[in-house]
């Protein structure tokens, strides 16, 4: 057998021991680096939806607010208005 053909195994023999010893270590630690992006992404996702509800509530509450705040306006407009005839209509 040549030098070169003795390389040729060696090279060979080494790159299959190296795929598998790669195979072997990557499927463990590969499932766990999977697993805990898989959890990370869970854990934003929840804290997206968390914020949202937050915000959805933020908003409802603000509507709420000036809904309220421009229905007394406009009573208070109202009064002042029938106020302001009813004053004229008795002078």
């Amino acid at each position: 057998m040549s030098n070169n053909s003795k390389l040729i195994g060696a090279l060979a023999l080494g790159a299959a021991a190296g795929a598998a010893i790669t195979l072997y270590l990557t499927s463990e630690r590969g499932s766990e680096f999977r697993q805990m992006i898989a959890d990370r992404a869970g854990d934003i996702f929840n804290d997206l939806k968390e914020k949202a509800t937050e915000g959805k509530t933020m908003v409802t509450t603000m509507t709420d607010k000036l809904t309220s705040s421009a229905e007394n306006a406009a009573q208070n407009v109202a009064g002042g208005i029938i106020s302001k005839v009813q004053a004229h209509m008795y002078i």
